[in-house]
């Protein structure tokens, strides 16, 4: 390259050739391809944003697509495991009938956050407690239900999944 006295370069006869109207396409051709790059990368991510907003909707579901308010249950029986965990606390217990056959219950409770400021515990049950379960029963599965109300041990109830509880909350163990 040659220096021009007004500070601009010119290309020697004979290179590549093209001087200042080749360098102006080059930059006009790198500005477009930047804008298209940010372009992309804009609809990547309000794309990414978007599937990410509807994914807690489709992770939680209604109570009443589940279980049926209409067929409530009360079942008393052993705790034989509890599953504290979110999105749900989960319990099982051993339920004996009249005749003495024990049926294993699955029931879906409450968020824990939202059980502790009820007053319920990871510590308040444990497998071997006796509890009675107010409980709605799953619309498409045997021996399912979500928990409306429990009673523990101790004889102090929890009512799950509603705003007025009357329970005195107990002390974590």
């Amino acid at each position: 390259m040659i220096s021009t006295s007004g500070g601009r370069s010119a290309e020697r006869s004979g290179g590549c050739g093209g001087g200042a109207a080749s360098d102006n396409n080059f930059q006009r051709n790198m500005a477009g391809s930047q804008m298209l790059t940010k372009n992309r990368l804009t609809r990547t991510v309000l794309a990414s944003l978007l599937l990410l907003r509807a994914l807690p909707l489709a992770a939680h579901h209604s109570i009443a697509a589940e279980f049926d308010s209409a067929r409530p249950v009360v079942l008393h029986g052993k705790v034989t495991e509890v599953a504290w965990m979110n999105p749900h606390v989960y319990l099982r217990i051993d339920v004996a009938d009249e005749a003495g056959k024990v049926t294993n219950w699955l029931l879906e409770s409450a968020a824990p956050n939202y059980l502790q400021r009820l007053g319920w515990y990871k510590q308040s049950l444990k497998a071997g407690d006796v509890v009675t379960i107010r409980a709605f029963t799953a619309k498409d599965r045997a021996n399912s239900a979500k928990t409306d109300a429990v009673t523990f041990p101790d004889g102090h109830t929890v009512t799950t999944g509603r705003i007025e509880d009357s329970s005195q909350p107990a002390a974590p163990k």
